[in-house]
């Protein structure tokens, strides 16, 4: 079975400098189409609000993760 988990590093500044490989079966974008950018343009826009306030706290504790709604390739 395929667990369809996607794990995304981002550096201080929010860009991403790591993104699982699943990332291609399960949003359909090809880890080069997110890797060096920012990991909001990939966040629905109800959850980037929350996501960005959580980025900021996870400055202070880097033992942190969320959930959220992506804008997949489609």
């Amino acid at each position: 079975k395929f667990i369809n988990v996607i794990i995304c590093v981002s550096d201080k500044n929010g860009i991403n400098t790591y993104i699982s490989p699943s990332v291609e079966i399960v949003w359909g974008h090809m880890q080069s189409d997110i890797m060096g950018k920012p990991f909001s343009q990939f966040i629905h826009p109800e959850d980037l609000a929350q996501i960005m306030n959580s980025f900021k706290k996870i400055q202070f504790d880097s033992n942190s993760s969320n959930e959220c709604k992506i804008v997949t390739k489609s």
